[in-house]
């Protein structure tokens, strides 16, 4: 499904408390909940793209 901005857009199940935090978090960096979620994901690929990148050539 496309968001109104055309991008792509999914949701998600999870606990009052996690929500919470998104926004406790989203408000302390001046960002949306949205553009928090964004952050967070992006740093967690990168960190596991690098972990998965140096595991593929040291062939494990």
């Amino acid at each position: 499904m496309l968001g109104a901005r055309g991008m792509p857009q999914f949701n998600i199940r999870t606990s009052e408390n996690i929500r919470e935090s998104i926004r406790d978090l989203a408000a302390s960096h001046g960002r949306s909940m949205n553009s928090e979620i964004i952050q967070a994901l992006q740093e967690y690929i990168a960190r596991n793209s690098e972990a998965l990148t140096t595991c593929n050539s040291q062939g494990l």
